[in-house]
């Protein structure tokens, strides 16, 4: 035990990190404790580490050496004997002295040196030839002994020798030659000395792991503990496990950390890509709804917020953004911004390959727009063909205005014409351009038109006149002289009827044969255009404040429609000022002044059926051929296609400026838009998300694809009322119709081969051979039948008994006994069954049994009474329905995937055979969903009643039958979204378009295909 009252000497604070020598510091500050509260203390913690006696010193040892022959070894004791039995919370387990890592540049070395011997417990001497011949060596000895004595004087022999003389009690001088020579006489007994001879051979490395090292680390640190050896060992052995436990535990909660860090910033990361997406999105419908000249925008957006996160909110503002992108769009500008390029009139050739456009400046343009070319311009030659001249006068009209207000091919391409405000009408043979024929006029020219079938053209004039002239023979054959300036004139389809508009309103209608006035139609108050239907049975006219619509051949009015209140009447900046009819006569469209619409009327019932919105007044309507499609062109820049008679948006395409002349092609189906400053815009009418679409005789009621996708039927009615099988390739081209008798209606189609087609009625079966197109009725199978989905194999439930029967031949390989069932369900080829199963009062559950071994492989137990059961194609998984609410299930586990609330009573439910997705339709909509998570992925547009739904074998395609008599193709991922988008795109976003929307985000392209944008 210590001396009470011994004195302590100070020692430096930094070193005071811990609870043990915080307590010393304490003591050291004079702080004394009562004998039994320190014994106490030592009992149940043991003494303080580095102390002897219980004087506190700076340094528990002081280490003398030889720099060149011990100053490795040196360095490698210091750093094991700050490290041996060091608890975690301290810097080091003792603090030992050695110049070169305690002493710093000073004025005064040896001072330092005897500072730091005063303040060292110990003194540790590495004893060597190389020490004993050191001044510094034996000063620090000589101070030290002189001072201290040798009882803490510990001896590490690293090379030489020591002998001890015992009759002398101290070192032979002959016989040592590690020890300073005035050291020699100084020990009063032999010392117990620490040989490190091995130490310097140069082979072992001097570290812990090292047994002799550890051995002799341990005898020195185990005197400057003052603990037994082998405590210390223990105790050295169970810090390290501390600290290993210490170090583990805390690497393990860095880890841990880090990886909450990191999951949390990937959270964080991911949910702002989410909301970045979703932004995307919303914007991307707004600017479609808000901006109709920024589809192209839109389309962009909604890609990268498909990019970034894909959700079905991006795959339908990618859908409605793409579907208005038209197809194989170009846009065509003018030679230079003069307004005199302005467009007044365009025409497509018979063939629909050409298209010519009057302009302001009097030029007439053609364009090839099979190729994407424009040819030239027709102008005027010096020396036409030939020349006819109309006396008269002009009465005041100018005709300095040059402007080629009128267009028109004959029905063979062989001429084109053109009507001038200059009072010049210019006929051009084709191909060649050479002006075979100029007609001036003594007034300025509102309209040129060609006889169908005769080389004859017709032209309206400000004079009052319609004039028809034999081009082949270059005379004037027949001059109708009609109340007021003519705007519009042109034969009938069957070129047996000429209709002529004046500006007072009034519809004249002559025999061209006879040239005789057959009737007069009296109109509004003002007159803009005329256009019959395809049959020329009904004429439509623009007439200010009215659209007509006549019977041709008896003159009776069929329509008088205005979009004015019944009080009122339209004023000249409301006046309706252009008209369409649809080839059938059954549909009148018209453009109005003052409101923002373009109107469409039912002829038949007399009344209003669409109004389809601009964001400006619309300038133009022209009808498709078959009247399934209605162009416009409007103020606002855009000239759009809208579906008939859904109204629905089809493609949308924006012009510099205005949008004033639009027009269909009748063979190709392309359109074609002129702008106010003189762009044209030319584009094929088809959706980019719906490859194909067909119109049917009748309802469509199941439709199917080939197991290689190549090929999809379509079961509907031909209009003989005869079942009938439409067969189509990919590419929506029709390969075969085909009709049969023996069944009013099909209820399925499946495909067991590429080249045969299976068509359920009830329980009557067809073959049909589609290269052949024969049909071959199948044998009856009694009882409830279902196909199993491959089309392979049929199953057959009668009197509790389900049969196996395979296709086409019919051949039972098997049965199973089961309880009857009107959702009985086959998959996998027939090689499992399932059906509902019903115990009073309310037990639902569904039975799977292996065809093969004839055993229930799974029983599911349902919340309610079954309404719908679908597999997919594998087997693996077993959809089930109550209503609204669906279940999907794992086969044969019987584990529960996920369950969803569709909007309404799940009508149907369609088997992606990829697996990866399904299908519902409810209320006629369908829905696609994520097989996997239940996540809604994608929705078909409402284009009418949905029947049927088919996906193709690779699930990119979904085939869907409607009740108003059409078929369509469609695809509904939003990878392909993309792809039709960027392929109908024409720029990606510009640099300010991009830092709007992703203002701290490099400049990137959208498209990869498309340039980037300045």
């Amino acid at each position: 035990m210590p001396r009470r009252h011994e004195e302590i000497p100070g020692s430096s604070p930094r070193h005071q990190k811990s609870f043990e020598p915080r307590l010393l510091f304490a003591l050291r500050r004079g702080l004394c404790l009562h004998r039994r509260q320190l014994t106490s203390w030592f009992i149940l913690f043991g003494p303080p580490l580095g102390v002897s006696s219980y004087k506190l010193m700076a340094y528990n040892a002081f280490i003398s050496y030889s720099h060149t022959a011990d100053g490795t070894l040196a360095a490698a004791i210091q750093s094991a004997l700050h490290s041996f039995a060091r608890p975690w919370y301290k810097l080091r387990a003792l603090h030992i002295f050695r110049d070169q890592t305690n002493l710093a540049v000073n004025p005064a070395l040896w001072s330092s040196i005897r500072d730091a011997l005063d303040q060292s417990l110990y003194f540790i001497l590495f004893a060597s030839p190389e020490a004993a011949a050191s001044p510094w060596v034996a000063k620090e000895a000589e101070y030290w002994i002189g001072k201290n004595g040798t009882a803490r004087v510990l001896i590490v022999l690293t090379g030489g020798t020591l002998k001890w003389d015992h009759l002398a009690s101290s070192f032979k001088s002959e016989s040592t030659n590690s020890l300073p020579p005035s050291l020699l006489p100084s020990f009063p007994e032999e010392p117990l000395f620490l040989d490190l001879h091995w130490a310097r051979d140069g082979v072992t490395r001097l570290r812990m792991r090292e047994p002799r090292f550890h051995e002799a680390v341990l005898q020195l640190a185990a005197t400057l503990h003052n603990r037994p050896k082998d405590e210390l060992d223990g105790t050295d052995i169970r810090i390290r496990r501390q600290n290993r436990l210490l170090a583990t535990s805390g690497l393990i909660a860095i880890l841990l950390t880090a990886l909450f860090a990191l999951r949390q910033a990937r959270l964080s990361h991911e949910e702002s890509i989410q909301n970045l997406a979703a932004s995307l999105a919303a914007n991307s419908s707004k600017v479609l709804a808000d901006s109709p000249d920024r589809a192209h925008e839109a389309a962009l957006l909604a890609i990268e917020s498909n990019r970034l996160n894909p959700s079905f909110e991006g795959n339908q503002a990618l859908r409605a953004a793409v579907s208005l992108l038209p197809a194989s769009a170009h846009v065509y500008p003018p030679e230079d911004s003069d307004p005199t390029e302005r467009i007044r009139d365009m025409a497509f050739s018979p063939d629909g390959s050409i298209l010519a456009v009057a302009r302001d400046d009097g030029s007439t343009q053609l364009i090839d727009v099979v190729n994407y070319k424009p040819l030239g311009f027709f102008e005027a030659d010096e020396h036409p063909a030939a020349r006819i001249e109309i006396p008269g006068d002009p009465q005041g009209a100018s005709l300095d205005n040059n402007s080629a207000v009128s267009v028109a091919f004959n029905s063979s391409d062989s001429l084109l014409a053109t009507g001038t405000r200059d009072g010049i009408a210019h006929v051009w043979g084709l191909p060649g351009g050479r002006e075979l024929l100029r007609i001036a006029h003594g007034a300025p020219v509102s309209q040129v038109a060609f006889r169908p079938k005769a080389n004859q053209l017709v032209t309206a004039s400000d004079d009052g006149h319609v004039r028809v002239f034999d081009v082949a023979r270059a005379v004037l054959v027949a001059d109708f002289k009609c109340p007021g300036k003519m705007v519009s004139a042109s034969f009938s389809p069957g070129g047996d009827l000429l209709a002529a508009l004046s500006s007072e309103g009034v519809v004249s209608l002559f025999d061209p044969v006879h040239r005789k006035l057959l009737r007069t139609l009296i109109g509004g108050e003002a007159a803009f255009n005329l256009a019959f239907s395809t049959s020329g049975k009904r004429l439509a006219t623009s007439s200010g404040d009215f659209a007509f619509v006549w019977e041709a051949n008896t003159g009776r009015q069929l329509l008088r429609a205005t979009h004015a209140a019944s009080s009122e009447t339209l004023t000249p900046m409301q006046w309706i000022y252009n008209a369409a009819i649809t080839s059938d006569g059954k549909l009148l469209a018209y453009a109005a002044r003052g409101d923002n619409l373009a109107h469409v009327w039912n002829v038949e019932t007399g009344r209003q059926i669409l109004e389809l919105k601009h964001d400006s007044a619309v300038a133009a309507v022209s009808f498709n051929a078959d009247g399934t499609k209605l162009g416009t062109g409007s103020y606002d820049g855009t000239a759009r296609v809208w579906e008939l008679p859904s109204g629905r948006e089809l493609e949308r395409g924006s012009l510099g400026g205005s949008a004033e002349v639009v027009a269909f092609s009748t063979a190709s189906g392309r359109f074609a838009a002129g702008g106010g400053e003189g762009s044209v815009f030319v584009s094929e009418t088809r959706r980019a998300d719906r490859p194909a679409y067909f119109d049917l005789p009748a309802d469509v009621r199941s439709v199917a694809f080939s197991p290689d996708g190549r090929r999809f039927a379509i079961a509907t009615r031909s209009a003989n009322w005869l079942s009938q099988v439409r067969i189509a390739d990919i590419d929506g081209k029709v390969l075969r119709d085909i009709e049969f008798q023996g069944a009013p209606v099909i209820d399925q189609l499946f495909f067991p081969d590429p080249n045969e087609v299976i068509a359920q009625w009830s329980n009557k079966l067809f073959l049909i051979v589609i290269d052949s197109s024969s049909v071959i009725p199948l044998a009856e199978v009694s009882g409830e039948m279902r196909i199993d989905p491959s089309g392979k194999a049929l199953a057959a439930q009668h009197d509790g008994v389900s049969r196996l029967y395979t296709l086409p031949g019919l051949g039972q390989t098997t049965s199973v006994d089961g309880t009857s069932s009107a959702l009985l369900r086959t998959a996998d080829e027939g090689r499992l069954l399932a059906f509902g199963t019903t115990k009073p009062p309310n037990e639902f559950s569904i039975d799977i049994w292996s065809v093969a071994s004839k055993a229930r492989v799974s029983r599911i137990q349902l919340p309610a009474e079954l309404t719908r059961l679908a597999f997919n194609s594998a087997g693996t998984i077993l959809f089930t329905a109550q209503s609204e609410n669906l279940q999907a299930w794992d086969i044969p586990s019987g584990k529960q995937r996920f369950s969803l609330t569709a909007s309404g009573g799940i009508d149907l439910i369609v088997c992606d055979p990829s697996s990866a997705s399904f299908a519902t339709v409810t209320h006629g909509r369908l829905t696609v969903w994520d097989a996997t998570t239940g996540a809604r992925l994608a929705q078909l547009p409402d284009v009418g009643y949905l029947h049927s739904a088919a996906f193709s074998p690779d699930g990119r395609y979904l085939l869907t039958g409607y009740d108003e008599r059409a078929a369509a193709l469609w695809l509904w991922r939003s990878s392909d979204l993309r792809d039709q988008a960027c392929a109908r795109l024409t720029r990606n976003l510009s640099h300010d378009e991009w830092n709007r929307w992703f203002p701290k985000q490099p400049y990137r392209q959208i498209c990869p295909n498309l340039p980037a944008t300045n």
